[in-house]
């Protein structure tokens, strides 16, 4: 049985070195703790997110999945996300991700499943950003937390995107777990609820923890 964990938050390196640069211009602060560990904070806002190794390099991260046993990452961004920042600064982190989530998975093909950041705060941009990062290899599905700078994503606020998503053959959906398959017919374990199920014709990757578009093609 192939074991796919669809909850491992990720950092990439491009990520945490723009916030190094360019969090403070942008309301926001990074720090390293006493384990040289970088943590961002927001003022007045809890909790701080500390971004360790096992949360940064790739490395570490196979070695973790190798000790486990699991097959593949669905790789997400964790806390603080990207819809703190301004938007054109939100499009740019949004941007950072997706770029270094393709380039892992293209790197490692197989181990990691990648995942789409837009810049919620500012739908326009991110219909753009969706267009683009739906073309770039590895990236199978858009990952959304469930409010948007305290509010909650709607079917209102969120329609141009979605029908930005639509053009792409995804589809929108909002359930427990994601659940992927690699093949067609094979059982899979998520790691999120537990639950195992078999799966027959072609794979798909259906939806996640957080409101999300999924992509309904095949993955090729």
């Amino acid at each position: 049985m192939q074991i796919i964990d669809t909850h491992a938050h990720w950092y990439p390196r491009e990520f945490i070195a723009l916030l190094d640069r360019e969090a403070a211009s942008n309301g926001a602060k990074m720090e390293r703790n006493e384990k040289g560990v970088p943590v961002f904070s927001l003022p007045g806002v809890l909790p701080h997110s500390a971004m360790p190794p096992l949360m940064v390099e790739p490395e570490l991260i196979l070695q973790e999945m190798d000790k486990r046993g699991i097959e593949t990452y669905v790789l997400s961004l964790t806390n603080p996300m990207v819809y703190w920042a301004p938007p054109a600064f939100g499009l740019k982190l949004a941007q950072t991700w997706n770029d270094a989530s393709s380039a892992v998975c293209q790197k490692h093909p197989g181990r990691f499943i990648g995942t789409i950041q837009l810049p919620m705060q500012a739908p326009e941009l991110t219909a753009k950003e969706l267009e683009r990062a739906a073309k770039l290899p590895g990236l199978r599905v858009v990952y959304l937390a469930t409010h948007v700078n305290g509010r909650t994503s709607t079917r209102r606020r969120s329609g141009r995107c979605t029908s930005a998503a639509k053009g792409w053959g995804c589809r929108s959906s909002s359930t427990r777990c994601i659940r992927a398959a690699a093949t067609a017919s094979e059982s899979i374990s998520c790691a999120t609820c537990a639950a195992t199920r078999t799966r027959t014709g072609s794979p798909r990757l259906r939806s996640c923890s957080a409101a999300s578009w999924t992509r309904s093609r095949s993955w090729k």
